[in-house]
């Protein structure tokens, strides 16, 4: 592969990384703006009606079990873009230190490919991921809005 044309490919690549990468974050952002929203309806009329079921409150959870899903789903669209650009990304690092590997006078960070090993210390001791933080709040949206959803119609 020549140097150039891997360093070209690596700089589209990188830019594909880093645009669903922000863009990850901002829809999740997005998603707490949404909920935030929808949970401060719910609190204001648990506020006004007390606990007792009303239909404006099932209609509030299923719209927060409708956002968690459908936000969930781009989730996991946009972690499959990321992926697949850091895999990519891992594929020229490789080829590219293996052509600077010649020369002892370049250094070149192979930061995603020299991650993968680094990140898997235990399942316990290791920081918890992006992926598995996001599914926690998506699931516990969706059950707190299940459980809102369906009040109405057991407690009546």
């Amino acid at each position: 592969m020549n140097i150039a044309s891997a360093e070209y490919q690596y700089d589209i690549c990188w830019r594909y990384f880093e645009l669903h990468a922000n863009q990850r974050l901002k829809t999740f952002n997005f998603f707490l703006v949404i909920q935030g929203v929808l949970f401060a309806l719910l609190i204001e009329q648990l506020k006004a009606e007390g606990w007792s079921a009303t239909p404006f409150l099932s209609i509030l959870g299923f719209s927060i079990c409708i956002v968690a899903v459908v936000f969930s789903g781009l989730d996991n669209r946009t972690r499959e873009l990321i992926h697949h650009a850091e895999s990519k990304l891992i594929r020229i690092e490789k080829a590219i230190s293996l052509e600077h590997e010649k020369d002892a006078s370049v250094f070149y960070a192979n930061i995603f490919s020299s991650e993968d090993g680094t990140s898997k210390i235990g399942r316990l001791t290791q920081a918890p991921k992006y992926t598995v933080c996001f599914r926690i709040l998506f699931n516990g949206t969706f059950l707190i809005g299940l459980i809102f959803a369906f009040m109405y119609f057991f407690l009546r």
